[in-house]
């Protein structure tokens, strides 16, 4: 068994044995910049596939970032 920060893995076959969830996410920072703009749609719905996104309580945003923000 290997140890990592999320769970336990087989060693040999690198199967998870046990893994941590995932931490609540309370707070979110988005930057501008063109591309990275473009991708946080897939983010949000990531966040929200997860559950994740209900617990999201302070948004930060910059530039392009403040619009998806929105």
């Amino acid at each position: 068994m290997t140890n990592h920060v999320n769970g336990l893995y087989h060693k040999e076959s690198g199967r998870i044995l046990v893994q941590k969830p995932m931490p609540a996410i309370n707070c979110l920072a988005l930057e501008g910049g063109g591309s990275a703009c473009a991708a946080y749609a897939g983010l949000f719905k990531a966040l929200e596939d997860l559950g994740l996104r209900d617990g999201i309580a302070d948004v930060s945003c910059i530039s392009g970032g403040t619009l998806a923000g929105l």
